[in-house]
């Protein structure tokens, strides 16, 4: 990874529990126009590897939302970035969709889990990639 300092950024919660969401859509839009988080947004994406853990079928808007402003970024950015997704290894029409709008739109790589027990040694791999 491009830098060995390791980072938890909790971004979100669940739909299903309210009390458990990080940032609401109205928040992503204020913090958005603020320069310091432009700033900081551009400082991981520069300096490191991201991984997006948590991230569902169910969730590409909040992608957009987040990194909307940081997407000529992002596909510029040395470090790489992952995200880990839990389906079949055959991939639904939409799931290849997805796969494939999350690597035009921001260079992020889809990393299919078929159930979490791939989680540990996929989580080695992508240390070491």
């Amino acid at each position: 990874m491009a830098n060995d300092r390791r980072i938890v950024l909790a971004v979100h919660g669940s739909v299903d529990t309210p009390k458990s969401v990080v940032l609401t859509k109205s928040e992503y839009a204020s913090i958005s126009a603020d320069q310091s988080y432009f700033q900081a947004m551009q400082a991981l994406l520069r300096d490191y590897t991201l991984l997006f853990v948590g991230f569902g079928h169910n969730d590409p808007d909040d992608l957009d939302r987040l990194f909307g402003s940081h997407v000529e970024y992002m596909r510029a950015a040395a470090g790489r970035q992952f995200t880990l997704m839990r389906g079949d290894p055959k991939k639904s029409r939409a799931d290849v969709e997805l796969e494939r709008r999350l690597w035009d739109t921001y260079r992020i790589e889809a990393v299919w889990l078929e159930d979490f027990a791939q989680l540990v040694p996929t989580l080695r791999a992508l240390a070491k990639a």
